[in-house]
C-alpha cells in the first residue's frame, strides 16, 4: 500500500466545508477506481484510514453494505462516502483501489482495401488573370480543376475562400502562372490550398468505447497506420456504465456539454500524441471517421441521450452524420470534416456497423454469429440472405464490476487460470507477471469454467455440498467461495477469491448474450451456427474453450471460433481509407434488421434457460456435456 497525507488546509473549499476524500485524492494526483462515479454503488474506491487527526463524517449505509466487518475493523472507508471537515488524515491506498494503466486492444482483424479516400490532393497549374481573362479566382480555379480532372467542384470552405486571393498569388513561381495543390473533399468542396505540389494525405480513425478510446493516424496514400494511441474514456469518472452516465445527465449532476467535452478533450490529446510522434501538424490532418455505441455517439455529438434509455429506445440520429471539424471541436485542420458511421437502431451503434463491415458476413453463405462483448453486448446473426442484430444489457461483470475482487484488464489482474481436477489447486497468470491484485473478465470466465469442470459448482452455478477442498469455504455473509490466491501470494492486503455471487454475475452476463443470440436464431429460423466471430478487447483475450464451457454462445467446433480484435476501430480505418466502404457501411445499416428484445417475453424466457452452465438443456451442448460427464454437475 502507498500512503497519502491529506490536510483540509491544502484543499479547495471554504472554511467549514467538507471535502470528499474521493475528490481530494484526485487533487493530490492519486486517483482511485470508481465505476459508479462516486455514488457509493460499486465499492471500488476503498481506502484505509491509517491515522487521523481530523474530523471525518461517519460511516454511511453504503459503506456498511459494501465493506466487510474485517475491513471496517481495520479502518477501511469508501473514499466517495467520507468527507474531511478539519485537520488531516493519513490514507493507505490498497493496490486494488489504485487506478492503473489499462491494457487496451488497438489491433484487430484487417480487411484489405484499395486506398480511395474521400479526400484528394490535386496538383493544379493555372494562368494568372489578365484583361482578356478577368474571371474571379474561385471560378478560374474550379474551371481548371474541371478541365484537368473532370471534377465539377461546387463549393469552397469560407475560410479558404477568404484567403484564396493571397494563396493563389503566393503560389506563383514563374510570374505568369499559379502552381498549387488543392485539397478536395468528396469531389465537391475545396478545403485547402497550398503552394507547390504536396501529395501527403492523412486521416484519423477513432473508436469511442464506453471504457476506452482508441485512435489511429493513417497515411491515406499507403494505408499504413502511423500511430495508434489509446486511453481510458474520462467519462468513467461519472459512471462505469452507460445507464449511470445517462442518468447523471438526466438528473442534472452533469450536463451534455460536459459529457461531450470528456470525449473531445481525450481525442484531442490522442491527436497531439499521434502528430508529435509522426512529426506532423494539425493542419496536415483533414479528415476523421468516428465509431462508437449509440450512447457514445450521442454524447460526442451533444445529442440528448435521455430517450435512448427509454422504450422504444429511439436514437436522435441514426444515419451517417457529417460535420466540420471546427464545429465538432476536433483539433485537426479547421476546414476538415468528421464522419460518424451510421447506427443500426436502438443500442446497436456505429461500432457494431463497423464490426460488420470488417466481418463481411452479409456477403457469405455460412450462418455466422458476431458478438461484440461489452457492458452492452451487440449480437448479429446471419449471412448473405439476411442479418439480424440486437443488443443485450450484459452488465459490466466482465469488466470487473459487481465482482468481489473484479477489475479491468490491468497490471496484476489474473487473466488466465486453471484448476487441477484432482487436487483442486489453482494455477494462474497475471497481466505483466505482477503479484495478483484481482481478476479481470477473461480470468473470471476461466475460473467459472474450471470450477464447473472440476465439479466444484454444478450446472446451475451453485457450489456443491460435500466438496472436500481446503480452498472451498464459507466466506463473508455466509457465501461459499473458492480461494484463488492466498494472502501471502497476493499483491493486496488479503486473499483473492471467487464467490457464489461472482458466479451469479458471470451467469447473468453470459446468459444475456446467449439469450439474445437464440432469439435472433429463432427469428431467422436456424438451429445451428456455422461459425462465431468475437469482437472487442474481451473477445480477443478470452479462452475459447472456457467461453464455450459456460455457454457464452451456442456450441460450435472450437476451430470455428475466431477473435476479431478491435474490429470497430479497424472498420473505422477501412471507411477512412475507402469511400466505397463508407457507402457500404451505410448500406449495412439499412440491410440488417434490428430486433428489439428488451422486455420481450421471448428474451426473458431464453435468458432464464441460458443462466445455467452452459444451458438448462444440455442437449444443446453435447460436446460440453460429454466433457463434463463423470462429475457431479450433470
Amino acid at each position: 500500500m502507498s500512503e497519502v497525507r491529506i490536510s483540509k488546509n491544502d484543499l479547495d473549499g471554504g472554511e467549514g466545508d467538507g471535502k470528499n476524500l474521493f475528490h481530494a485524492l484526485k487533487e493530490f494526483d492519486v486517483p482511485v477506481k470508481s465505476y459508479c462515479g462516486g455514488s457509493g454503488v460499486c465499492g471500488k474506491c476503498k481506502v484505509k484510514v491509517a491515522d487521523s487527526h481530523g474530523k471525518l463524517t461517519g460511516l454511511t449505509d453504503a459503506e456498511r453494505n459494501l465493506l466487510t466487518e474485517e475491513e471496517l475493523d481495520k479502518g477501511y472507508r469508501l473514499a466517495c462516502q467520507a468527507d474531511l471537515f478539519s485537520g488531516e488524515v493519513v490514507l493507505e491506498i490498497p493496490e486494488y483501489s489504485r487506478k492503473r494503466a489499462q491494457i487496451i486492444l488497438e489491433d484487430g482483424q484487417t480487411l484489405e482495401v484499395e486506398e480511395r479516400p474521400v479526400l484528394k490532393k490535386l496538383h493544379v497549374t493555372l494562368s494568372e488573370p489578365s484583361l482578356d481573362d478577368p474571371r474571379g479566382d474561385y471560378e478560374r480555379l474550379t474551371g481548371e480543376v474541371q478541365d484537368s480532372y473532370g471534377i465539377d467542384v461546387t463549393d469552397i470552405d469560407h475560410r479558404v475562400q477568404k484567403s484564396l486571393p493571397r494563396a493563389l498569388r503566393n503560389s506563383s513561381s514563374s510570374g505568369d502562372s499559379y502552381d498549387l495543390t488543392v485539397t478536395l473533399f468528396d469531389d465537391s468542396e475545396i478545403i485547402g490550398i497550398d503552394a507547390g505540389w504536396q501529395d501527403e494525405l492523412y486521416g484519423l480513425a477513432v473508436d469511442v468505447g464506453t471504457t476506452t478510446i482508441v485512435s489511429y493516424l493513417v497515411d491515406l496514400n499507403t494505408g499504413k497506420t502511423l500511430a495508434a494511441e489509446s486511453r481510458v474514456n474520462p467519462q468513467v469518472e461519472v459512471g462505469g456504465d452507460i445507464i449511470t452516465r445517462i442518468s447523471s445527465v438526466h438528473g442534472g449532476s452533469v450536463d451534455k456539454e460536459e459529457m461531450r467535452s470528456f470525449i473531445i478533450s481525450a481525442v484531442n490529446d490522442l491527436i497531439d500524441d499521434s502528430l508529435e510522434g509522426a512529426g506532423l501538424e494539425r493542419d496536415d490532418l483533414y479528415y476523421s471517421v468516428f465509431v462508437g455505441n449509440t450512447a457514445m455517439h450521442h454524447f460526442a455529438l451533444g445529442i440528448d441521450p435521455n430517450y435512448i434509455s427509454r422504450s422504444p429506445f429511439v436514437p436522435g440520429r441514426q444515419g451517417k452524420y457529417r460535420l466540420k471539424a471546427r464545429d465538432f471541436g476536433l483539433d485537426i485542420a479547421t476546414t476538415g470534416y468528421v464522419d460518424w458511421l451510421p447506427l443500426t437502431g436502438g443500442w446497436v451503434g456505429a461500432d457494431h456497423v463497423s464490426t460488420l463491415l470488417i466481418s463481411e458476413i452479409y456477403k457469405q453463405e455460412e450462418m455466422t454469429l458476431v458478438i461484440d462483448i461489452g457492458t452492452n453486448g451487440e449480437v448479429a446473426v446471419g449471412n448473405s440472405d439476411g442479418v439480424m442484430v440486437t443488443s443485450a444489457a450484459a452488465g459490466p461483470a466482465l469488466e470487473g464490476y459487481n465482482i468481489k475482487h473484479g477489475m479491468r484488464a490491468e497490471q496484476g489482474s489474473i487473466e488466465r487460470m486453471n484448476i487441477d481436477e484432482n487436487t483442486l489447486e489453482p494455477s494462474y497468470e497475471t497481466i505483466g507477471g505482477q503479484p495478483p491484485v484481482g481478476i479481470c473478465g477473461s480470468g473470471l470466465l476461466d475460473a467459472v469454467a474450471e470450477l464447473l469442470k472440476c465439479g466444484v459448482i454444478d450446472n446451475g452455478g451453485r457450489f456443491q455440498a460435500g466438496v472436500d477442498a481446503e480452498r472451498v469455504r464459507e466466506g463473508e455473509n455466509g457465501q461459499v467461495e473458492y480461494v484463488i490466491v492466498r494472502e501471502e501470494e497476493a499483491g493486496i492486503d488479503g486473499e483473492v477469491v471467487i464467490t457464489q455471487g461472482d458466479v451469479r454475475e458471470l451467469q447473468k452476463a453470459k446468459g444475456a448474450i446467449q439469450a439474445a443470440t437464440r432469439v435472433l436464431m429463432d427469428e431467422i429460423g436456424v438451429e445451428e451456427i456455422d461459425r462465431v466471430l468475437l469482437g472487442g478487447a474481451f473477445g480477443n483475450y478470452i479462452d475459447k474453450e472456457s467461453a464455450l464451457t459456460v455457454g457464452l454462445f451456442p456450441e460450435v467446433d472450437l476451430s470455428r471460433i475466431s477473435s476479431m480484435g478491435n474490429s470497430a476501430g479497424e472498420g473505422a480505418k477501412v471507411a477512412l481509407l475507402n469511400k466505397n466502404k463508407m457507402e457500404e457501411a451505410e448500406r449495412i445499416s439499412q440491410f440488417v434488421e434490428f430486433v428489439e428484445i428488451a422486455g420481450s417475453s421471448a428474451f426473458r424466457d431464453k435468458f432464464i434457460e441460458s443462466l445455467n452452465l452452459p444451458h438448462k438443456d444440455l442437449d444443446l451442448y453435447p460436446g460440453v456435456r460429454d466433457r463434463l460427464s463423470g462429475t457431479q454437475k450433470v
